[in-house]
């Protein structure tokens, strides 16, 4: 007697359509659960579709009543439409799942709204871009430039945030913003891949992926792996050769400009894109202490430690005198108006440098990033040209070696640029 009158109780929740349902034994306790669940199905999905996934301990079914019919419960709880919905739209289907245990029968009710595809609660963009910069305080605002809100939602409209513990969500008058939970630093990650879900009170839901980059703050100067730099020298060192190399590295992704400081009392100079130290004049026999330095292409710009390098010009008995070559010097040539796009074929031949004698033979003085030359003169295209990656004064700058075969020890040094616009 008990437990019927505990069956009738507990039914009065579910009163609204007539149900039937069978209970095992009469002593089994009838025990529904008053949350209910909602879910928004758009008008014209198809027969077979699946609704929801109940996941239970015991065995369930679909308790009967009139509006059970275009419903099945599969054996792996997955709960499905038999025919077309399109009749309901905007009307709300009550069912209810009942579950049985070994002591205790459990209902849970839901309610399917079946709602018009174009008015199915989403958002206006599949995708969101953002950024915000490094080193922002905690709390920080992404900047998206939209409005972030799900359109057609009914009643509440929740907001969850999901893809990084590093954000979110903050809502104010209405509206939802992403920000930051701690600072962000862009060397350790540059993007974040963000999902926003949406859920109204008829258990429609949608979601959104915003993409945040995090903006570099010219934070980091450039740092040098080395706190000095010793090189031995001979002293037949020919004029205009590398005598050594200093390299920095910029965490920030910037490349390094090299410069000399303090008085230049000494026969080196620094080519300041490479940081190769060029013997330009006669040196003497001794020790040459020279102050280098590098700095960031920003504004402000950040600059690295100054470090001593030592240069030992014929000081080691293992330097042992080289017969010099004869060398001079033609003068500088320009060759101007390139655009980045002449340069894009590698291998392509942009133009032969000029030749005093027919069996002159040319190269490189330095490795180049850009260009090749070929013996005969032909200066060609070796990676594509790109004009944001070059330097300030947008030229590429190399030295040429020229040689005449029958007079081996006599050599030629030219300079050449390219002006790119």
């Amino acid at each position: 007697m008990m437990g019927k009158c505990l069956n009738i109780l507990r039914l009065n929740c579910l009163e609204s359509h007539k149900f039937r349902f069978k209970v095992s034994t009469p002593w089994m306790l009838v025990i529904p659960a008053f949350a209910i669940v909602r879910i928004s199905v758009p008008h014209d999905i198809p027969p077979g579709y699946s609704i929801k996934k109940i996941h239970s301990k015991g065995q369930i079914n679909i308790v009967e009543n009139d509006q059970s019919s275009p419903f099945v419960l599969l054996s792996d709880g997955s709960l499905i439409s038999v025919s077309k919905l399109s009749d309901f739209t905007d009307k709300p289907i009550d069912l209810v799942i009942q579950e049985e245990l070994e002591d205790r029968v459990e209902l849970q009710p839901i309610t399917i709204h079946v709602r018009d595809r174009s008015n199915m609660l989403s958002f206006p963009k599949l995708k969101y871009h953002g950024y915000i910069y490094e080193n922002e305080p905690l709390n920080s605002l992404v900047e998206i430039g939209d409005i972030l809100a799900a359109e057609n939602g009914v009643g509440n409209v929740t907001y969850s945030l999901s893809g990084s513990k590093d954000f979110s969500l903050l809502r104010k008058d209405g509206m939802v913003f992403v920000v930051s939970t701690k600072e962000l630093d862009r060397e350790t990650q540059k993007q974040y891949s963000l999902i926003l879900n949406a859920t109204d009170s008829y258990g429609g839901i949608a979601s959104t992926i915003i993409k945040v980059n995090v903006k570099d703050v010219n934070d980091n100067p450039p740092l040098f792996p080395k706190k000095s730099y010793e090189w031995n020298v001979p002293l037949e060192t020919p004029l205009y050769s590398k005598v050594g190399i200093v390299k920095a590295v910029d965490s920030d992704g910037d490349k390094p400009v090299y410069n000399l400081v303090g008085f230049n009392n000494h026969p080196f100079v620094i080519v300041p894109q490479t940081g190769e130290i060029l013997l330009m004049s006669e040196p003497e026999s001794k020790a040459y202490s020279v102050l280098v330095q590098a700095h960031d292409d920003r504004s402000p710009k950040l600059f690295s430690d100054v470090i001593p390098v030592t240069i030992m010009v014929g000081t080691m008995e293992e330097n042992k005198p080289l017969r010099r070559q004869k060398r001079s010097t033609r003068q500088t040539r320009t060759y101007e108006h390139f655009l980045e796009s002449d340069g894009n074929t590698p291998g392509k031949v942009m133009f032969r440098l000029d030749s005093v004698h027919p069996d002159e033979v040319f190269s490189l003085e330095n490795e180049s990033r850009w260009i090749d030359v070929d013996h005969n003169g032909d200066v060609k295209v070796k990676e594509p040209w790109d004009y944001e990656q070059l330097e300030r004064e947008k030229t590429i700058d190399f030295w040429v070696k020229i040689r005449a075969p029958q007079q081996p020890d006599h050599e030629k040094i030219n300079r050449a640029h390219c002006f790119l616009s």
